[in-house]
């Protein structure tokens, strides 16, 4: 058995639920606009629920400068099963660097 309630691999982008439950999930980071853009771009970030679009997630922030950085946050609660994959996906349509993201999953008992 797990003790975990949540497992990852290092390198990959899937948490995958060890037991089912309530999840209070947050998540935070700072995106870094790359150089090459030189143009208007909106940063954005989602968190992803076995490949949907968790409703409330979707967060971002237009940029009109390139080395401009934004930060993003998001918190919601969602329901899942034993074996779910979560996780959180670039929507900016671009390549861009996160710096310090961080996701804190707590199990609602």
């Amino acid at each position: 058995m797990e003790k975990n309630d949540i497992r990852h691999q290092e390198g990959e982008a899937d948490l995958i639920v060890n037991h089912s439950g309530n999840y209070y999930i947050q998540f935070n980071t700072t995106i870094y606009e790359p150089p090459s853009t030189e143009k208007e771009a909106t940063l954005s970030v989602y968190l992803e629920h076995n490949n949907a679009t968790v409703y409330g997630t979707t967060v971002g922030e237009t940029v009109t400068n390139a080395y401009q950085t934004v930060n993003l946050s998001f918190g919601v609660i969602i329901k899942a099963d034993s074996g779910d994959i979560i996780r959180v996906k670039n929507n900016s349509g671009t390549v861009v660097e996160l710096l310090q993201p961080n996701i804190d999953i707590i199990r609602i008992k």
